[in-house]
């Protein structure tokens, strides 16, 4: 005859089933909470770290985070003054995750890794082209956009133009790199940026003309001072995607000619945030959460009433 388990043992077992259930809810839930409590001011335990600026982010429940002044569709500011753009949203969906404030900082192209290595923000997301040089500078995250260089060239200077066509001159002329086909080029792009580097490397005999913004180098190309813009894809895939009675004055070059990585920054020696860093990244690429950001200002134009663009 089988014999009931005798009291003792069955309430053991039933206490370790409950421990268990427990356990599990609260790992089911737990480990999804932002790293730093749903909200600033939340006190979730965290582990301990040998990270300085986890240390400094869990002792200030903030985040300053760096952003380009000037960098359309990275970030720009709306006519209410408000601060919209790819990196824009990028920055506040870190804070998110880490459960803290974040302060945006916006700063000009040639300031933002004095910012970083002298300690005024925390990390950099302001539309900034991992290089190996820049590589020695400071430590990038993994690339959270990848692109080529673009241009907008007027259609007057294609060969067998068609005024009437919003496709343009054939497929001859459909990348970056076609610029050079353009005998006498007079080119607009934005001074002290990485794409005028590669514009004054890849172009010798053109006419390289440099603007405070693209916005500025883009009205010269309107009013006929430049024959072409070159600048970094999204900003060209914006901006004609956000004009499009333009088509039938200039032609967007977008096919690949190079390949570059935006990344995070942050300064050296911090290797733990830098992987958790990689790890956020990988997550909201996974998610979709990033293509959702990409899209809302790629893929379609209402953002771009907000702004003088």
């Amino acid at each position: 005859m089988l014999r009931r388990p005798s009291f003792p043992i069955a309430g053991a077992t039933l206490l370790t089933l409950a421990i268990g259930f427990v356990a599990g809810c609260f790992w089911a839930t737990a480990r999804w909470k932002p790293l730093f409590g749903q909200a600033p001011g939340d006190s979730l335990p965290v582990a301990e770290t040998d990270s300085p600026l986890f240390a400094k982010i869990q002792s200030e429940r903030s985040l300053t985070i760096g952003i380009n002044s000037d960098a359309p569709p990275f970030s720009m500011r709306t006519r209410d003054g408000e601060m919209i753009g790819i990196d824009v949203e990028l920055a506040r969906l870190l804070g998110r995750e880490l459960g803290v404030e974040v302060e945006l900082v916006a700063l000009e192209s040639k300031d933002r890794f004095a910012a970083l290595l002298d300690g005024r923000i925390d990390l950099l997301a302001a539309a900034v082209t991992r290089t190996p040089e820049r590589g020695l500078q400071v430590n990038f995250s993994r690339p959270y956009l990848t692109f080529s260089q673009a241009a907008l060239v007027r259609k007057d200077l294609l060969p067998n133009n068609d005024p009437t066509s919003e496709v343009g001159s054939g497929p001859s002329f459909e990348r970056w790199s076609d610029l050079a086909k353009l005998p006498g080029l007079t080119l607009g792009v934005k001074k002290n940026t990485h794409p005028e580097e590669h514009c004054r490397k890849a172009f010798p005999l053109a006419t390289i003309v440099g603007f405070p913004s693209m916005l500025d180098a883009v009205a010269a190309l309107q009013r006929g001072e430049v024959g072409a813009v070159a600048h970094d894809g999204p900003f060209i895939e914006a901006w004609i995607l956000t004009h499009g009675s333009q088509r039938f004055k200039f032609k967007p070059l977008l096919g690949a000619s190079t390949t570059e990585h935006l990344g995070l920054a942050i300064r050296k020696g911090d290797l733990e945030f830098l992987t958790w860093l990689n790890l956020f990244v990988e997550e909201v690429g996974a998610s979709g959460r990033l293509n959702e950001i990409r899209n809302h200002y790629l893929g379609n134009d209402g953002w771009a009433s907000k702004v003088d663009w």
